[in-house]
């Protein structure tokens, strides 16, 4: 289909204008609305904004931090069928990202990430999403290999014992740093002949926990 040239201008046109838009808000938002109207521009845009696509473009519009900020504080409302969205924000950004996140958020709800987290979950699921949240991993790839060794041999006991949600398996997917954790899976992997995700395979598939576990791993 041959598109009319003056519909594409006006599409490129109105993209560009919406990018233009998007910097505007991000760089002037916090001094002139609220100098102006003495609220913060997202929380009167929150109260407007309700279906789908008008809260799409609101998150478009937002810093990262903003962003993952307000998915966690939005996830934390309707637990724990959004607990892979915290999962997913504590797991995917760098220690800086997610630090950042944690910044927008208590200067956003005034109130820490973890102590929301903490208090709209209970049980493996706290100890375990409340860790990710708080951690901070550092990034040096550098990697401890004897470590890696012994952590392997603790994690498949743990699993043989299907104790998934040991505090020792917690901790290690916590606060160790990504390179660290890579090599003791595929020190796992090299010592028992299977993938750790396959070992957990066989734990119940109704087991919500065991679901997040291996979400955090993959």
């Amino acid at each position: 289909m041959i598109k009319d040239p003056q519909t594409c201008q006006t599409s490129q046109l109105s993209w560009k204008s919406f990018k233009f838009f998007r910097c505007v808000f991000r760089t002037s938002r916090s001094d002139t609305y609220h100098e102006s109207f003495g609220e913060d521009l997202l929380k009167s845009l929150e109260k407007e904004l309700t279906s789908d696509f008008e809260r799409a473009i609101l998150l478009w519009t937002l810093e990262p931090g903003e962003h993952d900020a307000l998915l966690v504080n939005e996830a934390t409302k309707r637990l724990t069928s959004s607990n892979q969205v915290v999962m997913e924000v504590a797991c995917t950004r760098t220690s800086m990202q997610l630090l950042h996140a944690r910044q927008a958020y208590h200067a956003r709800f005034k109130k820490s990430i973890e102590e929301d987290v903490a208090h709209h979950t209970t049980g493996d699921f706290k100890k375990l999403l409340v860790s990710l949240v708080s951690s901070y991993r550092y990034e040096e790839e550098e990697v401890n290999m004897t470590l890696a060794k012994q952590e392997a041999k603790l994690i498949h006991e743990k699993i043989k014992d299907k104790h998934y949600n040991d505090e020792d398996i917690i901790r290690i997917l916590s606060t160790r740093r990504k390179a660290q954790i890579n090599a003791t899976f595929n020190r796992y992997q090299d010592n028992h002949g299977e993938e750790i995700l396959k070992s957990l395979e066989e734990g119940d598939d109704d087991d919500k926990f065991l679901g997040l576990l291996r979400s955090t791993i993959q």
